[in-house]
């Protein structure tokens, strides 16, 4: 139960950066999925953004890699240079 609630947390964090990055924060997501800003801390106590960011680059969401390639994120840092390139060309 704790796995599905983890991903559908990222996966909503996903879907709300999509739509606007600035949005992605525990309040924001814990009113989409209609819980509680403690339930999404339980789950991700340092930072709900961050975990987004690196699902997205663990996914390969290209749209989110490239913002996060363009602002310097910190889940972006192992990604060769080559990669970054190669993300940045296809978007």
């Amino acid at each position: 139960m704790a796995k599905n609630t983890k991903k559908n947390i990222l996966q909503t964090g996903v879907e709300m950066w999509l739509e606007n990055p600035m949005s992605v924060n525990a309040h924001a997501i814990a009113r989409r999925m209609g819980m509680t800003h403690g339930a999404i801390l339980y789950h991700f106590p340092i930072s709900v953004r961050d975990a987004v960011a690196d699902h997205a680059v663990e996914n390969g969401n290209c749209a989110i890699i490239c913002q996060l390639i363009a602002s310097g994120h910190k889940a972006v840092n192992e990604l060769t240079a080559e990669l970054r390139a190669e993300y940045l060309a296809n978007f």
